[in-house]
This record gives C-alpha cells, sequence and structure tokens, in this order.
C-alpha cells in the first residue's frame, strides 16, 4: 500500500508541474547530474544544492524557478536513475 500511494504521490507531482518545465526536465536532470556528486563530495549545505536546482531551471526554462518547480524537481528527481545514467556515459 506504501509503494502504491507513493507513486501515486510521485505522478499527481509530475501532473501539477508546468508545461515549460515538464519539457525541459531532461535538460534540467543532465545538469543536476552533472554538478551534483560534486557538491556530495564536497559536503555541500542543503541550501547550495537547492540552489543548484533552481538554477538548472532557471537556466533550461529562461524563466526565474519558483519555490513549486524546485520542490516538484526534487520529489521526482531520482538519484539511482542518475547514477546509471553517469555509468552509461
Amino acid at each position: 500500500m506504501r509503494s502504491f500511494l507513493l507513486r501515486l504521490a510521485k505522478v499527481l507531482l509530475r501532473l501539477s508541474i508546468d508545461h515549460v518545465l515538464d519539457q525541459k526536465l531532461p535538460n534540467v536532470y543532465g545538469r543536476i547530474d552533472k554538478e551534483l556528486p560534486v557538491l556530495i563530495n564536497n559536503q555541500a549545505p542543503p541550501l547550495q544544492v537547492t540552489g543548484l536546482i533552481a538554477s538548472a531551471i532557471s537556466d533550461a526554462t529562461g524563466q526565474k524557478a519558483t519555490k513549486q518547480q524546485v520542490e516538484a524537481v526534487i520529489g521526482l528527481y531520482n538519484p539511482v536513475a542518475a547514477a546509471v545514467r553517469n555509468l552509461t556515459r
């Protein structure tokens, strides 16, 4: 039941993000995939990681990132899938 609720929450979160961000998610994830491991290795504070995500959204969409967009990307980002993507590069 818990896994079903988590999947449902992810689907609802995905539906809640705007169309422009939805189209640019691969670009946002690509930048996060490149820069997040460095931040983690340097033990960056959470605010700096959030700043990276906001910056990636701003650069990809050409608009200022909103708090809801940042929260949506954090909720949808899958670090396991990112690790697999980094291994295949």
